[in-house]
């Protein structure tokens, strides 16, 4: 860990901390990919992430990055005994957030209207704004993402709110209860973060003002901008790196779930900004400010995926699927493979062409996507996933040595008389029991800890969700409690069976080491084969009882045949539309692709997708980031 400072206590704690958090993060999650280390310099860096998974994203910075990074974190974790402790032997900062002291609003808001360019007009009904509300302070509605600042009260009906844009994201269609946030003095906190930046130190930070489980980013809060532009060095003239770092989960509430960790490249205060801060009157630096915030979040983008709602992310990841298996088959055959990354970048720029508003008008994008979004619930309808539909793998259980079969697709007129595939099916829904046998010793062993974790994180997510106004479902919250309750419970647990194991020994204390390691080794044994068992069952049993189902139930006039039919039409049709929609709205796009083209003498058969080019991966080159 690069850059260590403080005295030696500091020192060791935060190397506790270190540590801790990268054995929490390299069990609970599966595969953890980071990219983008190069993009973080030396001198003071201001790290702005996304935060969609509350205190795992923090555990992700500190344990995956190569400079110590401390955390800006909300007063209320500070106080919780476990998190708190552990918060402050990292360096934590606390800060009192508004939505942690806010106060319940008499009355309900019915309407807003645009009052000038500037301000809105908001309206109660049964309020007492006069005697209730001041100026600076915001309101906030539930389940809405903004929180327009108040400007001046007018009346116990009506206060004037300042913002260049609608102070809600949609209109109010009934009245909504509502929450009113003071404003807070941070002269402190801001007076702290600077003595570290001007120290040559890193500061972590999510602008979004709290953990949620949105698809996309929340408006972005101003401290981050003053933090930076006020960590400028007065001696050497030093100004603040700010680096932008996202985090991508694929179910990250699982356990052993997957993790994709992406750090922007680092943006330089722009010379103008950082001249305007540094007149030192209060106009001057609130434009300063909104300047950078903006700079600030369009980096921020170019590094998370952000879709207006989990339909249009469904949708979009199907889009994906197809455009890029349209092209798999001579990738593969050129031994050529997108990574990761390449398959976000592509998800990054289908999510940022729907958000043109003239590509998400046309009719035959329009057209296209209620295709997907009938084929998506056929999908639904039948139990199945996009992948179960196409060409289905196989890993076997030899990690080292994981090959990939084909598995073919069974239709309802063959599910009987295909003797091969059945007995294929069945010798794996065997190989699936032999799984489950020798994981129950594991997880009768640490059955204490399996379900508290998993009935109280849910819990924990129902009550997140109660208290927050913008939480969906909570579920950014269940991660984190599984891990803490597990850290809780998993000493306790295996010391208690270290102590049995001591007892019935006759009080050897090799017997106890003994217990502790075959507990150990029991448990790992039960997470492997259990991982294993899921990837057999998804892979190659899932379908066949699906179809066995339907063929029961008489259901004919639909089967995986169909579906499978219907989306490689809709394949060719999504590669068609890319290629004549995106050329006609983004005339650069050819130069900029992440799968360049490139037509070669003999050329290669499509299959049902017709003539397919040579193909040439191009590594994504941060197109996002020219505002393109």
């Amino acid at each position: 860990v690069m850059g260590v400072e403080g005295n030696l206590l500091s020192r060791l704690g935060y190397y506790f901390v270190y540590f801790l958090f990268r054995v929490v993060v390299n069990v609970f999650f599966k595969d953890i990919q980071v990219v983008g280390t190069e993009n973080i310099p030396d001198g003071p860096v201001v790290f702005v992430g996304n935060h969609n998974n509350q205190f795992v994203d923090s555990a992700m910075l500190i344990a995956k990055c190569p400079r110590n990074v401390g955390f800006i974190i909300a007063q209320s974790s500070l106080d919780k005994p476990f998190v708190g402790h552990l918060a402050s032997a990292a360096g934590a900062i606390g800060v009192v957030r508004p939505q942690d002291i806010a106060r319940k609003g008499f009355g309900t808001l019915i309407e807003f209207n645009k009052l000038n360019d500037e301000e809105y007009v908001v309206v109660g009904a049964n309020t007492k704004f006069l005697s209730q509300v001041h100026p600076g302070e915001s309101l906030a509605i539930k389940f809405f993402s903004q929180s327009p600042r108040v400007q001046s009260v007018k009346s116990d009906t009506e206060i004037i709110v300042k913002s260049s844009r609608p102070p809600f994201e949609k209109p109010l269609e009934r009245p909504q209860p509502f929450t009113i946030r003071p404003h807070l003095d941070h002269t402190q906190l801001f007076s702290n973060v600077w003595s570290k930046l001007r120290n040559r130190e890193c500061i972590g930070i999510f602008p979004e003002g709290g953990s949620h489980d949105r698809t996309a980013l929340l408006p972005l809060k101003a401290g981050v901008s003053i933090m930076a532009l006020g960590g400028k060095n007065p001696t050497t003239n030093q100004t603040v790196t700010i680096v932008p770092f996202g985090l991508t989960y694929f179910k990250g509430h699982r356990f052993r779930s997957h993790v994709f960790m992406e750090y922007g490249k680092g943006i330089t205060i722009p010379t103008e900004i950082q001249e305007q801060w540094d007149k030192g009157d209060a106009a001057s630096q609130r434009d300063a400010s909104s300047n950078l915030l903006k700079i600030i979040e369009k980096g921020l983008r170019t590094v998370t995926m952000n879709y207006p709602d989990y339909e249009t992310m469904h949708l979009i990841h199907t889009v994906r699927r197809m455009y890029a298996s349209q092209m798999r088959s001579r990738l593969v055959k050129d031994g050529k493979v997108l990574t990761a990354e390449e398959y976000l970048e592509l998800n990054r720029r289908f999510a940022l062409a729907l958000s043109n508003e003239r590509i998400r008008t046309d009719p035959e994008v329009k057209e296209l996507f209620e295709r997907v979004r009938e084929y998506n619930t056929e999908l639904s309808r039948y139990g199945l996933k996009d992948y179960q539909v196409t060409s289905q793998h196989y890993h076997s259980s030899s990690h080292s040595n994981r090959q990939q079969h084909k598995i073919e697709t069974i239709s309802k007129k063959n599910v009987l008389k295909n003797i091969k595939s059945t007995l294929l099916v069945s010798l794996r829904c065997i190989y699936i029991l032999f799984l489950t046998i020798l994981s129950l010793p594991g997880l009768i062993l640490n059955l204490p800890i399996i379900v508290p974790a998993s009935i109280l994180s849910v819990k924990k997510a129902k009550e997140a969700k109660a208290r927050s106004d913008v939480k969906l479902y909570g579920r950014d919250v269940i991660a984190s409690h599984k891990i803490i309750i597990s850290l809780i419970l998993i000493p306790t647990l295996w010391m208690t069976y270290m102590i049995i194991g001591f007892v019935v020994s006759g009080y050897k204390i090799a017997a106890a080491f003994a217990t502790g390691v075959a507990v150990w080794f029991v448990s790992y044994i039960s997470v492997k084969c259990v991982e294993e068992a899921i990837v057999v069952w998804k892979m190659g049993v899932q379908s066949f009882v699906v179809e066995t189902r339907n063929l029961i139930a008489g259901q004919k006039e639909r089967s995986v045949r169909f579906l499978k039919k219907e989306r490689a039409e809709l394949q060719v049709a999504v590669g068609n539309c890319v290629k004549k929609k995106i050329g006609e709205y983004y005339p650069e796009w050819e130069e900029n692709r992440v799968i360049r083209e490139e037509e070669d003498e003999e050329g290669s058969e499509g299959g049902e997708g017709g003539y397919l080019p040579s193909l040439r991966i191009r590594r994504p080159a941060r197109y996002a980031a020219s505002g393109k």
